[in-house]
């Protein structure tokens, strides 16, 4: 059996709408339609919806509504949420005469809600939604909302041009004008987005105002009562737009008005958050109770000071988090086929050793709630989609790769890369390195030179692993190996965990060829060994590497020098901790220094008490033990005994201090990996 048809959908017989990412921009009705089949209304998605409907829908009829704040990590499905919303607020029809609603898989509480929702706006003015991402457009807040608004009614976005066609349209004009300027063979919104230079758009004006006497006189009073830069207006203003462009027969319809990015939007600025606010709350409050806000943001609103501020306006809170990507994923991309359901446990079952072995003794090692997920995963396993997610978390620096759109882009290609293999083929971890090298690069998480010497390894003997060994190394040695440590490291025992490809043949060949590749690529200076622990090696680091483990071997042969070195080390530490002391002595309470001395010999005589520092490097220690005990007990000496084995420990560390030392003064500071050297 081949591995596509353990799928619901054959993985190579459809593809990702957008590339799986979604925004609040209005997109052809292909990638809606696509937005709306494969949107996954469980969990907190499910949650988020009935908080917004059922909240919007018990405040109607009151003077006021109340806004929903959905927030999540960069990616989390904020804007596919809030996107989905808004098109089955108002059941979307297509251009075939389905209908939004009809082809979204919802929940029951879900469709009644809807279903009130409706009803509800056939008693008033009907159903409205606009939506867009606050941080794009010019201008204020005040602005930007009434783009968004503009939008969605089919006007310009442009403040001056919507304006006028409201006005036209107040008057009963704007059929009339739109008739003129098709009769001169002119597209009446280009015509009016040209509104102070456009001849035949001033000629059509002044049929309908005559009183303007002339066509030049139109240009003068355009410009004057529709000025070319609007980049504020007052708040007052923008209710009264508004209320103008989505009111219907003098009312306004249901309405929800989606500001996504607005945490992005207000960055922290405390001015920002206050005039965010003050838009918000006059929409809710002004606006006869018909129309909800629905916000979005990376963060809790109390996790930020600037948030803070507009936490009372949203009193709808859902978070998005990583269990709700998860479904997503399984539903999107990886759903079984139920007939192969049985098939594909047996599988799991059967080969359970090698799953639970994938980095056992790290952080994201097999759990026991993993058990229900291998037949939804597969054929990613659970540890590997976890070392995914750690990895899109620290190569993110900018924001670019967010977790769900690219998890999604990534399994799905992963799982058309091993469509036509039999059955127990699995997606080694190392897959994502292709899937986001393009970004690495242009971010500059992955070095050019880093790059380079992966993409060489291609081409040597074995060249296909010795790349993935490489890559899955850089993958790794990106993870934290201090704070929040995960324990994963670039050894060739956790190597080959995320290596292996297939439960059922050739992990043990994997599991052979990785040690000994590891070594191949590490004597040719491709790879360097810290601890036992694999890293990329640049050319330059290759050669200070060479110099440095000469001079080392050097050092570590030379006795004479070491000991030096450690006699005064341990000269200075104990100089520090003892070399203070000094005791009274008498009826008088004289102060009496004490001395330190160091050696074989008998220490010279002195008015105070004596620190004798000896070590087994150059005496036994039973000898030293012997003339103690036989000492005088007038004698006035401590002694501090240093064993041999104690400082045996100092001499790698000494010789590779030293060694490290000589060779950045010849070669300079290595060319090493971002953060590692």
């Amino acid at each position: 059996m081949k591995t596509k048809e353990l799928f619901l959908k054959d993985p190579l017989s459809w593809t990702l709408a957008n590339e799986g990412v979604s925004s609040n921009n209005d997109a052809d009705e292909a990638t809606l339609r696509y937005e709306l089949e494969t949107f996954v209304c469980e969990g907190e998605y499910e949650s988020a919806l009935e908080k917004i409907l059922s909240g919007y829908l018990a405040r109607l009829g009151s003077n006021e509504q109340a806004g929903a704040w959905i927030s999540g990590f960069y990616g989390s499905g904020k804007s596919h949420l809030v996107k989905v919303l808004r098109y089955l607020w108002t059941d979307y029809k297509f251009a075939d005469g389905t209908m939004a609603r009809e082809i979204c898989k919802l929940p029951p509480s879900i469709v009644e809600s809807l279903k009130e929702l409706s009803t509800r706006g056939r008693q008033g003015a009907g159903l409205h939604s606009a939506g867009g991402t606050l941080k794009a457009g010019a201008g204020d807040v005040r602005m930007r909302v009434l783009q968004i608004v503009f939008k969605s009614v089919g006007l310009p976005t442009k403040y001056s041009p919507a304006h006028l066609i409201m006005d036209l349209r107040r008057d009963e004009n704007f059929d009339k004008l739109e008739k003129a300027l098709k009769a001169e063979g002119k597209a009446p919104l280009q015509e009016i987005d040209r509104l102070y230079t456009s001849k035949a758009l001033h000629e059509a004006y002044l049929e309908l105002y005559p009183h303007h006497g002339t066509v030049a006189n139109v240009g003068k009073a355009l410009q004057a009562q529709y000025p070319a830069k609007v980049e504020n207006i007052h708040v007052d203003d923008m209710i009264d737009i508004i209320k103008r462009a989505i009111e219907r027969d003098g009312k306004l319809p249901c309405t929800v008005l989606v500001l996504d990015e607005i945490q992005q939007y207000i960055n922290n600025n405390a001015d920002v958050a206050n005039e965010v606010q003050e838009v918000i709350e006059a929409c809710q409050k002004r606006l006869d109770g018909m129309v909800t806000i629905v916000g979005t943001g990376q963060s809790a609103l109390n996790d930020t000071s600037a948030l803070q501020r507009i936490m009372g306006r949203f009193p709808l809170k859902s978070h998005l988090k990583d269990n709700d990507v998860d479904k997503v994923i399984r539903t999107v991309v990886l759903q079984k086929n139920p007939g192969q359901k049985k098939a594909l446990k047996k599988l799991v079952d059967d080969h359970s050793g090698e799953i639970t072995r994938q980095l056992n003794d790290t952080k994201i090692a097999t759990l026991p709630e993993d058990q229900s997920d291998y037949a939804s995963d597969f054929p990613l396993l659970p540890v590997r989609r976890r070392f995914w997610k750690h990895v899109l978390h620290h190569t993110d620096s900018t924001g670019t790769t967010a977790q769900m759109r690219t998890q999604l882009r990534v399994t799905h290609e992963a799982c058309r890369v091993v469509a036509n293999r039999e059955v127990g083929a699995i997606i080694p971890a190392d897959f994502i390195y292709d899937q986001l090298v393009s970004e690495l690069l242009n971010s500059g998480e992955l070095q050019k030179r880093f790059h380079e010497i992966i993409e060489e390894q291609g081409s040597k003997k074995q060249g296909d692993l010795r790349r993935r060994i490489c890559a899955t190394v850089f993958l790794i040695n990106k993870l934290p190996d201090t704070e929040n440590d995960l324990g994963i490291r670039a050894d060739a025992a956790h190597l080959a965990d995320l290596l292996t490809d297939s439960l059922t043949e050739g992990t043990d060949e994997v599991r052979k060829n990785v040690p000994l590749l590891l070594k191949v690529l590490h004597d040719e200076g491709v790879l360097m060994d810290v601890d036992g622990e694999y890293r990329l090696q640049t050319t330059e680091g290759a050669a200070w590497e060479g110099e440095y483990r000469k001079r080392l071997a050097s050092i570590k042969n030379d006795e004479t020098r070491i000991a030096a070195e450690r006699g005064q080390l341990v000269s200075k530490e104990i100089s520090t901790a003892l070399g203070g002391i000094a005791v009274t002595q008498g009826v008088s309470n004289v102060a009496r220094k004490a001395i330190l001395h160091y050696g074989k010999e008998q220490p010279p005589a002195h008015d105070g008490p004596v620190i004798w520092v000896r070590d087994g490097f150059t005496e036994s220690e039973s000898s030293i033990v012997k003339e103690i005990n036989g000492a005088s007990t007038d004698d006035a000496t401590v002694f501090v005994l240093i064993p041999k084995a104690q400082l045996e420990e100092l001499k790698s560390a000494i010789a590779a201090s030293l060694a490290a030392e000589e060779t950045l003064a010849a070669k300079g500071n290595p060319s090493t990996d971002a953060g590692k050297d």
